[in-house]
């Protein structure tokens, strides 16, 4: 059986580590018909064009394949605040990097599976935003750069599937939760803001998410178009942090960490973020395959995985 090639790009982030993760977790390669390679930023460069296409077609050839069947773009910037100093290499690798595998997706007859962000949107409203009514209004340069990349990708002519999640953590990279497991760990204690409120989503669970529906078969000729992904429920970082210190209580010997909430007018941030970013996620479980996890369920099962790993010994 002449396998179907999947390219992941962004491989060494949060998102296509856990990618890798699953494949390799819970695919029998003899039986599936794709093939996955992951490429981080060394092997593929996504802000330059005619190297993806050198490196692509070099995949191919070694594989005997005429077009990768589906490129996942896992490859992003996502330092928030950094960006609004660092605009060039934010527009450079979230607007034209998107921009480029748009380009490529076209030429090879690809679909284009491409993961945004919340911060597409300004925060404005008080209830969930969905996908096919809501028009994104970024108040960042961060939401802004992934913003033009969706536009750049709807206007390529490629096929597409856009994914919008919010809040991402893993047990790979940097991400808050890490970062508040860490502080809690260390100094017992942490001040959050309780003003901001979103979803926040394992990347895990995204990632399983990708996978199945690659692996369903069905998606190489789905309808292009814009969903949500992030699991279930809403909270505010406050409510995020303070869970983090109820769950990794019990792999500790010190009392529970406290955690004290702050607006977000008391805290001195470069950039204003979004007060209200959850997302709707209807369209999207009417349509693919899986169903939403709750939040604190998936919080759970990533902070086992941190004490398995020996965040919480003495010794680390």
């Amino acid at each position: 059986m002449e396998k179907k090639l999947v390219i992941v790009t962004g491989a060494s982030g949060q998102l296509g580590k856990e990618i890798e993760y699953v494949t390799l977790s819970t695919i029998d390669s003899t039986s599936s018909e794709y093939e996955y390679v992951f490429l981080d930023h060394s092997k593929l460069d996504i802000t330059d064009y005619h190297q993806s296409l050198m490196t692509i077609d070099e995949i191919l050839k070694e594989n005997g394949l005429k077009k990768p069947s589906f490129i996942v773009n896992c490859a992003a910037y996502t330092n928030v605040n950094g960006a609004e100093s660092d605009v060039k290499n934010a527009m450079d690798i979230n607007a034209h990097g998107s921009d480029n595998l748009a380009k490529l997706c076209s030429w090879y007859d690809s679909v284009l599976i491409h993961i945004s962000t919340d911060y597409v949107y300004n925060g404005e409203k008080n209830t969930p935003y969905i996908a096919s009514l809501d028009t994104p209004s970024p108040i960042g340069i961060y939401g802004m750069s992934k913003y033009l990349g969706e536009r750049y990708i709807v206007g390529s002519g490629c096929k597409y599937l856009i994914f919008r999640t919010s809040w991402l953590y893993s047990t790979y990279g940097k991400n808050f939760v890490k970062n508040m497991v860490n502080k809690l760990f260390n100094e017992h204690m942490a001040t959050v803001v309780c003003d901001q409120v979103g979803s926040p989503t394992y990347a895990r669970d995204l990632a399983y998410f990708i996978v199945e529906n690659i692996e369903s078969g069905s998606l190489e000729s789905f309808a292009s178009g814009t969903y949500h992904f992030c699991n279930k429920g809403v909270a505010s970082w406050f409510d995020l942090t303070t869970a983090i210190a109820d769950i990794m209580s019990k792999y500790t010997n010190f009392p529970r960490p406290e955690v004290r909430s702050c607006y977000s007018r008391e805290y001195p941030c470069v950039v204003k973020r979004p007060s209200y970013s959850v997302l709707d996620t209807e369209e999207t479980f009417d349509i693919f395959d899986g169903y939403p996890k709750y939040w604190r369920d998936s919080l759970e099962q990533c902070i086992d995985l941190l004490a398995k790993e020996g965040y919480f010994s003495t010794e680390k």
